[in-house]
């Protein structure tokens, strides 16, 4: 693999980490001023003409916040342990947390207009762009607090939940380990437990087993702290539990979620049927060693970074020009950064703030088959993030139910080049089954055990022991009597970020994932006029329900427990009954 891997041009966002303060200072006072100017317009009578004026300012205040804080996040990105880096996020963790109360008070005002008043403003023509905005508002109305209220919600989370998190990450970054007299970073160590040498895979297992354990009460109490705030919010709020906040959020129903839980919950026969078929492929015996658990089928492929470039390119070349030519804009444009080098934030994401800002991608590349997954499925979320910049800074992002639609999307794609190509297509299947068992059973194996760790920490204050005990357990019945997997793997959640990140966030890969299965369906079943709809679909952002958005585009209900049972199906069908 080539020693130089591209690193980012952030010049295209803003020149240095100091403007970027500057804005968010700017910022800062145009919302203070604009939360006093709303305070006298929502009085009555209330002026539509008014109130699309104060939105638009908000929207140009939500773009000038969001280059700079993708700025300084994307250099806080590059190098955790830098200190002018976290110098830097400090401030902007300062600054955001006043200026998110100011604008917390200006929804909390619109809030206050009453639901009646707020569905009357939804069907104004004037105000025709922000009717899903509205919608949403009398969603979170019976949860809204006072606009002092929201202010000081806004700015405790900044520094209470927002600070548990910038310590998880900073100490997160320092792990690793040495190994023949180098240093491994933790992306690393994760990578090489796909190796296609088991003294490599055993080493990484037990490593980073064996790290997550030293650092459980430290990692894992920095967990209950976000769970314990998290949960007393959402009670205080009156949801009727933690995880309906972030569903209100996510524009998706409670039911939805539950439902689509269960049945993903009812079925792992699944991944347990194809962990049994690997235990044979490899002749492991009856269980599939934890070792094995990503132990590539046959010869190992390792791929140089234009390789990796060349093949997602192709894989979307024959889908759609202007989809391939959007990726191929971050190539060109220094928008990717691929090195795993010591410091580096682990894992991989994108980065879109906003309509008018340039879209980055972050990465961790060693050169494997998932890397190159990786790859796609981020420049997934980039095409995603371009797609939408047609919309205004309110209706750009999409719900977190849709968040993961493009990103996976572009995986199957990949998977679907590399059938084309005769690429090892045994070993490339079984790679496409371990990325669906990863985001659909095990991601939603990770929502039904947050869930109970949550209650657990809340009302009965389960320490991080507790829930490494929790979480073996929960684990187990995924597994099954199909893996055998050691005691130290009870350890292994400690080393989720997400869970401290966004708290039931991980249910919305399933769901994405499920969803995109079915996209991918409508697409190989030759859909009509499916890739205008696709990019309508992507396009739309924010700016609709995302359960009728779906239905009217794919025609994909959300809502009935038959669509979840098809998705599964597919699963089967299309990628498990290959396999021999």
């Amino acid at each position: 693999m080539e020693k130089q891997l591209p690193r980012w041009d952030l010049s295209l966002l803003l020149d240095n980490a100091q403007q970027a303060i500057a804005i968010l200072k700017e910022a800062k006072e145009e919302a203070r001023s604009l939360a006093e100017e709303t305070q006298r317009a929502i009085s009555p009578p209330i002026n539509p003409e008014q109130i699309k004026d104060i939105i638009e300012k908000v929207e140009r205040v939500l773009h000038k916040v969001g280059i700079a804080s993708a700025y300084i996040y994307l250099k806080y990105a590059e190098n955790t342990q830098d200190p002018e880096a976290q110098k830097y996020m400090g401030l902007m963790m300062a600054e955001s947390g006043e200026l998110e109360g100011y604008l917390a008070k200006i929804t909390s005002a619109f809030i206050g207009l009453g639901v009646e008043t707020l569905k009357s403003l939804m069907e104004h023509p004037s105000l025709e762009t922000y009717k899903h905005f509205f919608e949403k508002l009398v969603r979170k109305a019976p949860h809204t607090f006072s606009p002092e209220g929201e202010q000081i919600i806004s700015l405790k989370n900044s520094t209470g939940r927002g600070g548990a998190v910038k310590l998880y990450d900073t100490l997160s970054g320092t792990l690793g380990a040495e190994k023949d007299g180098q240093w491994i970073p933790m992306p690393q160590i994760r990578s090489m437990r796909m190796s296609g040498k088991r003294e490599d895979r055993i080493w990484a297992w037990d490593t980073m087993l064996s790290i997550l354990k030293e650092n459980r009460k430290t990692l894992g109490g920095l967990f209950t702290i976000v769970a314990m705030d998290w949960d007393k919010e959402a009670d205080l709020r009156k949801y009727p539990s933690p995880v309906s906040m972030r569903n209100v959020e996510n524009d998706v129903d409670d039911e939805v979620v539950d439902t689509m839980a269960d049945i993903v919950w009812e079925n792992m026969h699944i991944p347990q049927k194809y962990w049994s078929w690997k235990a044979g492929k490899i002749k492991a015996g009856k269980k599939l060693p934890l070792y094995d658990l990503f132990a590539p089928i046959g010869e190992e492929k390792t791929f140089t970074w234009e390789e990796a470039k060349e093949a997602v390119l192709a894989s979307l070349a024959s889908f759609d020009k202007e989809i391939h030519d959007i990726v191929a804009e971050f190539f060109e444009e220094s928008r990717i950064d691929a090195p795993s080098v010591p410091g580096k934030m682990g894992g991989a994401f994108c980065m879109y703030q906003s309509p008018k800002a340039p879209v980055y991608v972050m990465v961790n590349f060693t050169g494997t088959t998932r890397d190159v997954a990786t790859l796609a499925h981020e420049l997934g979320h980039g095409v995603h993030g371009v797609l939408s910049g047609k919309q205004t800074p309110l209706n750009f992002h999409p719900p977190l139910a849709l968040a993961e639609v493009a990103s996976t999307f572009g995986e199957f794609l990949l998977h679907d080049y590399f059938r084309s190509q005769g690429i090892n297509i045994e070993a490339e299947i079984a790679g496409k089954i371990e990325d669906i068992i990863g985001t659909v059973f095990r991601q939603n194996t990770f929502y039904i055990f947050e869930k109970e760790a949550h209650r657990r920490v809340t009302r009965e204050g389960a320490s991080p022991d507790n829930l490494s005990e929790l979480y073996l357990e929960t684990y187990g019945k995924l597994f099954g009597d199909s893996v055998d997997y050691p005691e130290t793997y009870k350890d292994e959640w400690v080393g989720i970020p997400h869970f401290l990140h966004t708290p039931f966030y991980v249910y919305s890969y399933t769901l994405a994932e499920l969803v995109s299965l079915l996209i991918f369906k409508r697409y190989k079943e030759g859909y009509q006029d499916f890739v205008k709809k696709y990019k309508e679909l992507l396009a739309a952002g924010g700016s609709e329900n995302p359960r009728q958005l779906l239905l009217r585009l794919m025609d994909i209900d959300i809502g009935n427990p038959q669509t979840w049972k098809e998705a599964l199906r597919f699963i089967e069908d299309y990628f498990i009954a290959y396999l021999k």
